[in-house]
């Protein structure tokens, strides 16, 4: 379980890495910012979510 969220770490801090990287061109369209936001926005959530998990575990 251990080796899942390093591997979910490690895609999330990619996807910011993209998005900002993909908003931040100087020849990025609208439409490339538009999806670097979302991109990021997205990112933010899955990352948010699990900071949530490790901190309230779900207890059976």
């Amino acid at each position: 379980m251990k080796e899942l969220r390093l591997i979910q770490k490690v895609a999330g801090v990619a996807g910011l890495c993209y998005g900002l990287w993909l908003g931040c061109r100087t020849d990025a369209s609208d439409g490339d910012g538009r999806n670097a936001f979302v991109i990021i926005v997205l990112v933010l959530v899955i990352l948010i979510s699990l900071a949530a998990m490790k901190e309230n575990p779900v207890q059976k």
